[in-house]
């Protein structure tokens, strides 16, 4: 026989929550196993307060590589206390990792006006914003200092710089193709230049600047593409490319598949202002090639003209010991640097300087980067500001995180929790960035920040307040603004990348079972946000009396190929609703009524009150069916007021809410000021039948069954069950997404119907 001893590392006295008796989570898990008594989730620590630094902190953001040049005053306006540090102990960070600044000032102890520090700033890509973040503090020892090297061209001969030009543009975000998974592009984002496509449109032309041309060298091209068709035929993508008119080259590859490709050009084909032309030829076997250009890259040599006077230029040098020479637009505060290795770049000494020319060597016989600034050219910081701190706590129900525009319209909601016996907080999202991602604007830095909190305060419901979109950077100038951003995945099948909330709350295991309780308020300014947090508070606090909300009904899209929607909502009905439930339905029969009778009478249901209201079928972001049924716009005819329906969508993309240039369904009915919802459950992907009918059963169990009346909870149940019964849909688990408060206690408060009597009037 075969004893083991099992060691579980958590604090034995730690409590699960901050409310001894709030475990939904415990509760919501229990009814979907076999054996209950013997659950026992980890338990969590008390949260360990996390002290303010002690070293004065500051965040310097920049948006352009390159030479940052930071001042007395640039600190002294954000508030640091330039007056009281000692220069010598300035310490630069980037990710945790300190960075070599270069003073100017004279060697006292004292930051005194008129003195700065330089730093650089090496290259950078980040798909959530465009700035750089690093971190300056005031250390207790001395920080990290560029070193120096001479660099004397003497005796070298002279060798060629080179200069690469890039040319991208990111116009289409890939998902929306619906094609699938799909690889990011070149630099980890998801959105590409144009797409061209055999049959449809096979070729196109992008231009390119090359300036300080040399025409006397052989230059490379490297173009970046991605192919979204899938033939049978292998290779299935052919494309032909030419350079300011000669032919140089093809390349073919196979499937959904990113590529690099390199080729050589002459030099007597390069100029200025220079074109790419791209073309898909017809290939047999080959009935339709489609793909996207990425971008594209010409490194090329340098032609000794003089280099602009405010431009800062970054050149490469050859794999060999030589010299090089770089004429000058401005020769005034002139700086060389070697910066080939970004986190330690050197400042070059012994340097020759005459006639507006700086000529430098390079004894080592690998090829390194330069970069040349001046006065004119040095870039100041974009922002300089303090970071905003987190809140302490001794442990947290109930956690809001929202953008700071929004957190004046918190309080109402926040009273009410508080007073239902949850602890409550608010935090701005831009302290987590500060706090847990260097200062950027990440998803990854909440989940991060959620990940230690489960571990710590051990939250139960978890709500976002602000939109987000997949262009947060807004590429596209139809782009709405991010204000919390969306967590993003390859969670769906068919369409790949997707908003995926709940993946900020998956922090315990490798499942994608949600950890805590989350739902997003999808606001984009203040009178939204209070015109939801209001909606909200008054469900639970003024219900509107009546017996409409035990009402259900079920709406359901017509049969087809997909199945017999009208089928998967009676069969929910006949297993889940019961006494006092009342229940409803509503089938789109196109051979019985037209579209606009149909829209009438999913108005008329909405108008009459209903506490649950459930759809099944085919759906886009702005409506049911493809008869168009109900749509975005019939949202501003809702005057239901304050009889506020529950929405379960147990369809596709309604609750879309990360795609940037539309308001989708399920957001408008969530804030829609004179009625709509108080709270929808839907998909930012597609989904199948068998899918949707687990997560409404598993709903109906908790809310119908079980009377478990936070929204959160009935989710979570509805998820469970989708795991333990349907693992073929498990991307639903990341997909479906509650737009409204988790902790939203549904009303349950049935008052039937009163008669009305008629005084009796005498004299």
């Amino acid at each position: 026989s075969i004893s083991a001893t099992v060691q579980f590392n958590s604090p034995p006295n730690a409590a699960r929550a901050a409310s001894p008796s709030l475990d939904l989570l415990q509760t919501a898990v229990a009814s979907q196993i076999i054996n209950p008594s013997q659950l026992a989730l980890s338990p969590a620590a008390q949260l360990v307060d996390q002290p303010e630094a002690s070293d004065p902190t500051v965040l310097i953001e920049v948006s352009e590589p390159g030479i940052t040049a930071v001042s007395y005053s640039h600190l002294q306006a954000a508030g640091f206390p330039v007056g009281s540090v000692n220069p010598a102990n300035l310490q630069l960070w980037l990710d945790g990792e300190t960075r070599p600044l270069q003073w100017f000032g004279d060697g006292d102890a004292q930051f005194e006006p008129g003195e700065s520090f330089r730093f650089y700033a090496a290259p950078w890509f980040s798909r959530w914003m465009t700035n750089q973040v690093y971190r300056l503090t005031a250390g207790s020892s001395p920080g990290s200092r560029m070193s120096s090297q001479a660099a004397s061209p003497n005796g070298l001969s002279s060798g060629t710089l080179w200069l690469t030009a890039v040319a991208e543009q990111n116009n289409l975000y890939t998902p929306d193709c619906l094609c699938g998974l799909l690889p990011a592009g070149r630099d980890g984002d998801r959105w590409v230049w144009e797409d061209l496509r055999q049959p449809g449109r096979p070729s196109a032309n992008y231009s390119i600047d090359l300036p300080y041309v040399n025409t006397n060298r052989t230059a490379q091209l490297t173009l970046w593409a991605i192919g979204f068709t899938d033939l049978e035929a292998n290779p299935d993508h052919t494309l032909n490319l030419s350079f300011n008119g000669g032919n140089v080259g093809s390349l073919s590859w196979d499937g959904k598949t990113a590529v690099t490709h390199t080729l050589a050009l002459s030099g007597s084909s390069l100029q200025t202002s220079s074109t790419l032309a791209l073309s898909i030829p017809t290939v047999p076997d080959v009935a339709i090639d489609g793909l996207w250009l990425d971008g594209f890259a010409v490194r090329y040599g340098y032609n000794g003209s003089p280099i602009a006077a405010n431009e800062q230029l970054f050149v490469a040098g050859a794999n060999a010991q030589r010299a090089y020479t770089v004429s000058l637009g401005s020769s005034a505060g002139l700086r060389l640097y070697d910066v080939t290795q970004p986190a330690a770049p050197v400042l070059l000494s012994n340097t020759n300087l005459q006639n507006e020319q700086i000529s430098w060597g390079d004894p080592d016989a690998a090829g390194h980067d330069y970069l040349i600034t001046n006065s004119s050219s040095l870039h100041p910081p974009a922002a300089v500001r303090l970071p905003r701190t987190l809140p302490t706590s001794s442990g947290v129900d109930y956690l809001i995180i929202s953008h700071a525009n929004f957190i004046p319209a918190l309080s109402p909601l926040v009273g009410l929790r508080q007073s239902q016996g949850l602890s409550a907080q608010v935090v701005d999202v831009q302290a987590i960035y500060d706090g847990f991602g260097y200062g950027r604007s990440t998803p990854e830095a909440i989940r991060s920040y959620l990940a230690q909190l489960y571990q710590t305060a051990a939250p139960t419901y978890v709500l976002l307040v602000g939109d987000g979109t997949t262009d947060p950077k807004q590429y596209r100038d139809d782009s709405q603004t991010t204000w919390l951003p969306p967590y993003l995945a390859d969670a769906d099948p068919w369409v790949g990348e997707v908003a995926a909330d709940n993946r900020f709350v998956t922090v315990d295991g490798d499942d994608w079972l949600p950890d805590m309780l989350i739902g997003r308020l999808p606001v984009n300014n203040l009178a939204e946000a209070q015109t939801v947090v209001n909606k909200i508070v008054a469900y639970e606090t003024e219900p509107f009396l009546g017996d409409w909300n035990g009402r259900t009904t079920f709406i359901s899209d017509n049969a087809d190929g997909a199945g017999n929607f009208a089928a998967h909502a009676a069969s929910l009905q006949q297993t889940y609703i019961a006494a006092p439930w009342q229940t409803a339905s509503l089938v789109y029969s196109p051979a019985q009524q037209t579209p606009t009778a149909m829209q009438s009478q999913v108005l008329q249901t909405w108008h009459s009150g209903q506490g649950l209201l459930v759809y099944t079928g085919h759906s886009s972001i702005h409506q049911w069916g493809a008869e168009r049924f109900f749509h975005l716009d019939d949202v501003a005819n809702l005057n239901n007021g304050a009889r506020l329906p529950v929405l379960l969508e147990m369809t596709c993309f309604t609750g879309s809410f990360a795609q940037p240039y539309w308001d989708t369904l399920d957001e408008a009915l969530l804030r829609h000021p004179n009625g709509g919802v108080v709270a929808v459950w839907g998909a930012t992907g597609l989904g199948v039948g068998t899918g949707h009918d687990a997560l409404a059963g598993g709903f109906l169990e908790a809310l119908m069954g079980q009377n478990e009346v936070r929204l959160g909870t009935a989710v979570l149940s509805g998820k469970l069950n989708l795991f333990t019964n349907q693992p073929a849909n498990l991307d639903l688990l990341d997909t479906f997404t509650l737009f409204g408060d988790p902790a939203t206690q549904y009303n349950t408060d049935f008052w039937p119907g009163m008669p009305t009597f008629i005084p009796l009037l005498t004299r």
